[in-house]
């Protein structure tokens, strides 16, 4: 049986499969013919299979000791043969704190036995250690993965074992911050640990709500902005913001730092143990428990990591006592979508009776519908632990395509189901890779302004892709791929090491690291810079325009030679753009969406045009029929902001040492060049535009 979403699908959009459309008639509107014929394309369907993907599935990990004082520095290989961990870590060597609990039997703290100690002392961690946590995350930026690291002091059962100066945990909380604030890349969160058996925030001298606060405090203070908190349950945070759960889900929420709001998370260490996750949630109506609906009400906006452990029941209380995999009294599936559900350590542990029992169920859309369900056909009948780890975080399917090809340049309309619980957590970077059908040359063309962050799990988007088409390409058969890196720290240009994987059947290319998508036929030579052509891209708006010197138009009083506005598409490297100055002292091309100017020509005495810069792009005026002795004025704008650039680090002349132009200025300044005759061809000259950096771009006039 088809879900709520496929019959929507096939309601509102073409039959699925890929339809590689030319687009004909908007490419003739703008006076141009395709050159690229579609040959072949890879199946729509998900192919079913397992894989990680960046910051979801399942997450390995154990528990580490760090070495002591004087110890040797160590290094965790910490996914293994998994792209993401959960690694934990032991700091018992830098407290002297006793036993709260062992073995579920309370203790005291004049216990007689010196084991009732940890045997450390409540020191600052050594510089082995943090060195220790450096490596371990360093290598598993290496690897390519992720992590969710969480810090404690006992595990294997015992409970307590903080230092007996509550000072030296927030200590270590700060040394341990630093270093993993280094390590954005890699870790989208930290469980907040430090309390309590398994650093499970319960058991302990310290779980009263004065230390706890401090805790929480201590991590959001030495944490970056970006990266977010994940505690045990919800009356950490609800008394940490000094609220009930009545005020905060009832609109408090609304009137919460955006920024701590945007960071706040769960670890659920009891899942699906018991109908309350084993304390995670409550009945409802608590001051500061959370039901399991109203978790669900408060996760189902959130963007950070879900997820946590499988609690450890046995077969027959798991019989009496668990309804959620019953979906005639619960619907489990819509639960994970509306929590975004993105890691579970424990998933693949088949001596875990709910592994076992989710592994007894078949998935059957209909059973477990619900409004806004994505399409889940290819899943039918598998079983639902398999549906489970697979679905966790984002699930990307590329179920349709519409490819427009000219001669120089190409746009993909890509149309993408996420059919996973949650969403891209990381920022992507994402390229086109052409390969020659023959198994000759080979480009990776990269994309701006294109992402698939923020599509939402059972969303379905179309993501419009422009490319041009690189020097180099000759007729034939071409293999079009789409790789989306996401990018670690240190990496500059090559294959990247992380990258998002699609789910469709056969489409994956391993040894690229991208997704097919299908085979062109390119039916001439790539020719960058053709006689007549011009073009044009705006970074501000995303659009570029385009075309050759042909019919003649009016625009606000001046004559233009016409031009199209083509789908978004970067300037080619090398490209060159003409701007024929025979009509009239100015020539000009518009921001197509008439936002903020970079470039402004304007003639003496004539109002500012905006026109779009570029990256890595050419721009030169000249031209016949300019007037002998006729000033023509470049205007810079770089808007908006107060970043400041350079021009090549040097003052610019006008040819005869001259200097004309400040050597830097603040954005907004709004300097100016200015020429005066020349030669009878006109007033000449190029500027290059070349990103120098996040924020600044360099340009050298010649």
């Amino acid at each position: 049986m088809k879900t709520q979403g496929a019959q929507r699908m096939e309601e509102s959009s073409p039959p699925l499969g890929f339809l590689f459309v030319a687009l004909a008639a908007a490419l003739l509107a703008a006076g141009r013919a395709s050159a690229a014929e579609t040959l072949s394309s890879v199946s729509p369907e998900d192919g079913a299979e397992s894989f990680g993907n960046p910051g979801c599935g399942y997450a390995g990990g154990g528990w580490s000791v760090l070495p002591g004082p004087g110890g040797a520095v160590s290094e965790s290989n910490l996914c293994g043969s998994s792209p993401n961990c959960t690694k934990l870590w032991s700091l018992q060597k830098y407290s002297k704190g006793y036993m709260y609990c062992v073995n579920g039997v309370a203790q005291t703290e004049h216990y007689a036995h010196v084991t009732n100690y940890t045997g450390g002392a409540d020191i600052p961690l050594s510089e082995n250690a943090l060195l220790s946590i450096s490596n371990s995350l360093a290598a598993c930026r290496r690897n390519g993965g992720t992590c969710i690291p969480r810090f404690a002091y006992t595990w294997d059962g015992w409970g307590g074992a903080e230092p007996d100066d509550f000072s030296v945990m927030l200590e270590h909380i700060r040394q341990i911050g630093r270093v993993v604030s280094q390590f954005r890349d890699v870790v989208p969160a930290v469980e907040c640990g430090m309390i309590g058996a398994y650093g499970e925030m319960h058991t302990s001298r310290y779980t009263d709500p004065a230390y706890q606060n401090r805790v929480v405090g201590a991590w959001l203070d030495a944490l970056p902005d970006d990266m977010a908190l994940l505690v045990r349950s919800p009356p950490v945070w609800m008394r940490y913001l000094g609220t009930t759960t009545q005020a905060f889900l009832g609109g408090g929420m609304d009137s919460t730092d955006a920024t701590l709001l945007g960071r706040m998370g769960f670890y659920n260490d009891g899942y699906l143990g018991t109908d309350y996750d084993y304390g995670t949630w409550g009945a409802g109506g608590g001051s500061t428990t959370w039901s399991r609906s109203e978790a669900r009400v408060f996760l189902r906006r959130q963007a950070v990591p879900y997820g946590g452990e499988f609690a450890g029941v046995s077969e027959n209380y798991f019989d009496g006592n668990v309804h959620l995999l019953d979906p005639a009294r619960f619907n489990i599936v819509a639960e994970w979508y509306d929590t975004h559900l993105s890691y579970l350590r424990t998933i693949r542990s088949s001596d875990m009776t709910i592994c076992r029992r989710l592994a007894e169920t078949a998935f059957d859309s209909a059973a477990w519908a619900f409004d806004g369900m994505p399409d889940l056909h290819e899943y039918e009948g598998i079983d639902l632990r398999k549906f489970c780890e697979d679905h966790m975080g984002f699930r990307f399917v590329a179920r349709r395509v519409e490819y427009a090809g000219s001669a120089n340049s190409a746009t993909i309309l890509l149309t993408v189901e996420n059919t996973g619980f949650g969403q891209l957590l990381f920022d992507d970077a994402p390229e086109v890779v052409l390969a020659a059908a023959d198994g000759g040359a080979a480009f990776c063309v990269p994309v701006r302004g294109v992402s698939f962050r923020g599509i939402c799990g059972g969303e379905t988007r179309t993501v419009e892709i422009p490319f041009a088409y690189p020097e180099g390409m000759t007729p034939g058969e071409w293999e079009v791929a789409l790789r989306v890196g996401a990018p670690l720290r240190g990496e500059s240009g090559g294959v990247p090491r992380r990258v998002v994987r699609f789910a469709n059947a056969g489409g994956y290319d391993a040894a690229a690291k991208a997704n097919r998508l299908c085979t062109v036929r390119l039916e001439s030579a790539v020719d960058l810079a053709p006689d007549g052509l011009w073009f044009a891209h705006s970074a501000a708006s995303g659009m570029s325009v385009g075309g050759r010197w042909g019919d003649v138009f009016e625009a606000d009083g001046f004559t233009v030679r016409s031009f199209a506005i083509d789908k978004p598409k970067p300037l080619r490297s090398r490209a060159t753009i003409e701007l024929d100055m025979a009509a009239n002292p100015l020539q000009y091309i518009p921001e197509p969406d008439g936002g903020a100017a970079s470039f402004v020509f304007l003639a003496e005495g004539s109002s500012p045009v905006p026109f779009g810069y570029t990256r890595e792009g050419w721009l030169r005026l000249g031209g016949a029929g300019v007037e002998e002795g006729a000033a023509v004025r470049l205007q810079i704008v770089l808007s908006p902001g107060s970043v400041e650039y350079r021009l090549n680090g040097a003052p610019l002349t006008d040819g005869s040492g001259r200097s004309v132009f400040p050597a830097a200025a603040a954005m907004g300044a709004e300097p100016e060049l200015s020429f005066a005759g020349g030669s009878p061809e006109g007033v000449g000259f190029a500027a290059t535009l070349r990103e120098t950096g996040p924020e600044a771009f360099a340009i050298r006039l010649r």
